[in-house]
């Protein structure tokens, strides 16, 4: 229901906002390591980057207000598709990865240090205790997604405790901008890593991987950083054409 909504939206919208912002942060470091003859790959860094503006303000406006998309049909259906898929290729895979990463961490016992809060706080320290964490946030993310669209498409009163103005407006504003700016993205995305395969075949000494095993492992990674992209673009189209539907309201309001 209109409850359901709200809270899960704005669950994925703090983990989102998070996990992105994180990312952001880190792809400004690497700008600076970015020579003139790469300007694909600062383009690419550029789309990702304001594509993570539209997409979380979207959740964030449908968490802080009575607007409700209406989706039933097939619209259901493509959202409890990108549900299973958002949690058996993203979901499921994160947290065995985080399971592992877990496993590999040293005991308090095995840092030094001469009290338990300087070992405590050398644990925190460490870098891969901070993945870890930003990897449990980005977890986060991806099962309130999955929440978020299980109670989208929840039946329930089409009218009770909706609004029709402005917000309902502004939301369909931002659904649209979501949609288009996460296209784009994956337009960027899918042209960077052409470029760069056929980068790897004209001029085997500069390209991004040589072997069928850093091949494998370039696909992996680019496929898990664009499958995420394109979840997040099918669920802001899904809202969007949930906000175009015609609504009945006794004051004509839409």
């Amino acid at each position: 229901m209109l409850k359901d909504i709200k809270t899960t939206a704005l669950m994925v919208a703090l983990a989102l906002t998070l996990v992105r912002l994180h990312w952001v942060a880190s792809q400004i470091r690497l700008v600076a390591e970015i020579d003139h003859s790469q300007w694909l790959a600062a383009t690419e860094i550029a789309g990702n980057s304001l594509f993570l503006i539209p997409f979380p303000a979207l959740l964030w406006v449908l968490g802080i207000t009575n607007t409700k998309p209406l989706i039933s049909g097939w619209l259901r259906s493509l959202a409890l598709t990108t549900a299973c898929v958002d949690g058996l290729l993203l979901a499921v895979p994160q947290i065995y990865l985080l399971v592992r990463a877990v496993q590999r961490l040293p005991f308090l016992r095995q840092l030094s240090g001469e009290t338990l809060a300087r070992q405590t706080w050398g644990w925190i320290q460490n870098p891969r205790v901070a993945g870890i964490m930003w990897d449990g946030i980005a977890l986060m993310s991806h099962v309130a997604l999955i929440l978020f669209l299980v109670a989208l498409c929840r039946p329930g009163p089409s009218s009770e405790n909706m609004t029709y103005g402005p917000s309902r407006q502004l939301a369909k504003r931002i659904a649209a901008l979501a949609t288009f700016a996460g296209a784009m993205s994956v337009l960027l995305s899918i042209t960077y890593w052409g470029y760069s395969i056929f980068m790897t075949y004209a001029r085997p000494d500069q390209g991004s991987w040589t072997g069928p095993v850093a091949r494998n492992q370039f696909i992996l990674r680019n496929w898990s950083f664009l499958l995420p992209i394109l979840c997040w673009t099918v669920v802001a189209w899904i809202i969007f054409r949930g906000l175009v539907k015609p609504l009945k309201e006794p004051n004509g309001l839409r």
